[in-house]
């Protein structure tokens, strides 16, 4: 098909969130009109790749979740390739140790 997509082509590929209170569980969601493979590779701010997977994923609305509890604070990239596109989200990391001052995040946590 040549020319603009329509909105039923574009595979919405959400921000990348944080469950509530962590931020060592992330997910996000796509919406796929058929059963579908979806990549993603994350990289430091550096381009070091830190995290690489491949989900199977079926048609119509999807979460994808990620364990990301080794990874140390800091900012990333995420490369969300699916059906031959490719989408970029960024995470921040932060207080993701159990070495971090508990106040800090508590103090954070008040203010969310």
């Amino acid at each position: 098909m040549m020319g603009n997509p329509s909105n039923e082509d574009i595979n919405y590929i959400s921000e990348i969130e944080f469950e509530r209170g962590t931020s060592n569980v992330a997910f996000f969601s796509c919406n796929l009109p058929d059963d579908s493979l979806l990549s993603i590779i994350i990289q430091n701010e550096l381009g070091k790749v830190c995290f690489e997977k491949q989900f199977s994923l079926e048609a119509g609305d999807n979460i994808v979740q990620l364990d990301l509890s080794s990874f140390s604070n800091g900012r990333y990239h995420a490369w969300i390739d699916l059906l031959g596109q490719t989408t970029i989200r960024n995470i921040h990391i932060e207080n993701n140790h159990p070495k971090s001052n508990p106040w800090l995040k508590k103090i954070k946590s008040i203010f969310n």
